[in-house]
């Protein structure tokens, strides 16, 4: 056939594969060949739309798994109105190796391959697997429901995929292996932003020795993977883990009400770094956290660092493994940093996100910009969609508290203790400049780090570095001006800026700006 080089509509019920295709007026009905029909161009690249309704081999014929095609993208609906089934006997998506740039949004994937508990390692069963390679590409508002996967399987399944991007996707009620299932090597960096994990269940139905796992997150290789604004809840075994070598970064995630199927630690690494920034880890179960070196023969060793987190049992309750100890040497490293916490979060507990922390919670600023790595960007929006950072900090977990939000105010353990703040702007918000004022006479302990001086810094919303605000020997009473610029004094776009008040290492305060 011709391909069409535009965009092309599905529609299972009233669509034809006699129809072109090319407008919501003449429809396909199967997404395998709207994907055989489109053209592909990597300038110019075009969309199959996809109308609300089921795709399944019963509804319009549809044939699983769909072959994604480079450069393309597939857009539903709506996130829980486009559903495609693969009536428990087939996966949905298959990626085939290096196909790159595509993108996939709004809809529901559901009904993967029932397992062969007879014929169990020839069933393959997953919902998608995106195979090796295929770097750049997006998914996006998508529910991964009511599917099975066999051993170490993820329900998604990739590797190697550089620079992908998983963002505001929910994983629900799946059984067996692990929600995501990931791994790469090198410079590579895959992303997991704003989802959800719930109810992945263990397969108790494995043959013998077989795995039943029931993980959220399993991610291995050199390379790196970030995850952020992501919350796991309500999961009976097996958490997030990093094995072997590499480095995963959980920034501002949510773990609560998890583990207790058996005594599976929740949060593991071995033979890999890890490090949490701005994280809640809440009722994990007999082992909330635990770092070992599984192959001892590697040679390698693991790291679990941990900054501005609530971490209940603080560090006490991480279980450091026998095998962190040999050949006359510790093998197994914690960081551990004085600004963590361990106290009751104060969750909401009720209403659409019952894990956003409530008033009154510990978590309210306690977060850091300042200290995270330099490479991370945070999203604009917290998993419930609203502003991420809101006050004069960041908070740890998912969910930023927020004020403003009808109902919530005043609802928690009581109001914040109120303190003096020891950082000013005025004029706040600015135009062409801002005289940032630090007061440092009422609070002692801040008084006495005096003599070693303070430091300033400007992160902007992104939780990017953008100026140091240099003030050497600063005692009492001290101000600079901040014109908006950089540190090369190019002006900086208006917007939102968090202005962090230093004393020596230690983060002691910040405050919000607003540059018109």
């Amino acid at each position: 056939i011709q391909p069409y080089d535009g965009d092309i509509y599905v529609n299972p019920y009233t669509g034809s594969n006699e129809n072109s295709g090319t407008s919501w007026a003449e429809p396909l009905k199967s997404i395998a060949w709207a994907y055989h029909k489109i053209h592909v161009d990597s300038i110019s690249k075009n969309t199959i739309f996809l109308a609300n309704g089921i795709y399944s081999d019963t509804t319009n014929n549809e044939k699983f798994p769909l072959n994604i095609r480079p450069f393309i993208k597939l857009v539903g609906s709506s996130r829980n109105g486009t559903i495609l089934n693969g009536s428990e006997k087939v996966k949905l998506l298959k990626g085939n190796n290096n196909v790159t740039d595509f993108a996939i949004e709004k809809m529901t994937l559901e009904g993967g391959p029932i397992i062969d508990y007879d014929d169990y390692v020839s069933s393959r069963a997953l919902l998608a697997f995106l195979y090796t390679g295929c770097a750049r590409f997006e998914l996006d508002s998508i529910v991964f429901r009511d599917s099975y996967t066999f051993d170490a399987a993820g329900i998604l399944t990739y590797y190697q995929a550089d620079s992908s991007v998983v963002s505001n996707c929910l994983f629900r009620d799946n059984t067996g292996g692990q929600a995501i299932g990931m791994g790469s090597d090198g410079d590579k960096t895959q992303f997991i932003n704003n989802c959800i994990v719930t109810n992945q269940q263990p397969d108790e139905n494995v043959p013998p020795n077989r795995l039943m796992m029931g993980k959220l997150i399993g991610d291995g290789g050199t390379g790196r993977t970030i995850v952020q604004n992501s919350l796991f809840y309500n999961n009976p075994r097996m958490g997030v883990s990093r094995w072997p070598y590499g480095n995963s970064y959980f920034i501002n995630c949510t773990f609560a009400d998890n583990s207790w199927y058996d005594e599976k630690a929740f949060v593991y690494v071995a033979d890999a770094n890890m490090h949490l920034y701005n994280c809640i880890a809440w009722d994990l179960g007999p082992v909330p956290m635990a770092i070992n070196v599984g192959e001892w023969q590697m040679f390698t060793h693991s790291y679990l660092n941990i900054y501005n987190s609530l971490v209940e049992g603080g560090q006490g309750s991480i279980t450091i493994g026998e095998s962190c100890f040999h050949h006359d040497t510790n093998w197994c490293h914690i960081y551990y940093d004085s600004t963590n916490i361990d106290a009751d979060p104060a969750f909401l507990g009720m209403w659409d996100h019952p894990y956003m922390i409530s008033d009154g919670s510990p978590c309210i600023d306690a977060g850091t910009l300042a200290n995270l790595p330099d490479f991370i960007e945070l999203p604009e929006h917290d998993l419930a969609g609203n502003p991420r950072i809101v006050g004069d900090s960041i908070d740890m977990g998912a969910y930023e508290w927020n004020p403003t939000i009808v109902g919530l105010h005043d609802i928690g353990p009581g109001n914040r203790n109120e303190k003096t703040q020891l950082l000013k702007a005025s004029p706040n918000p600015f135009d062409w400049g801002t005289k940032v004022e630090v007061e440092t006479k009422v609070d002692a302990e801040v008084e006495a780090e005096a003599e070693n001086g303070f430091g300033l810094e400007v992160y902007d919303s992104y939780g990017r570095y953008v100026r140091q605000l240099i003030i050497s020997g600063l005692h009492h009473n001290k101000e600079v001006l901040w014109y908006g610029d950089d540190n090369n004094g190019k002006p900086l776009p208006a917007g939102i800026y968090h202005i962090v008040l230093f004393s020596g290492d230690k983060e002691v305060e910040s405050l919000k700006v607003v540059k018109k």
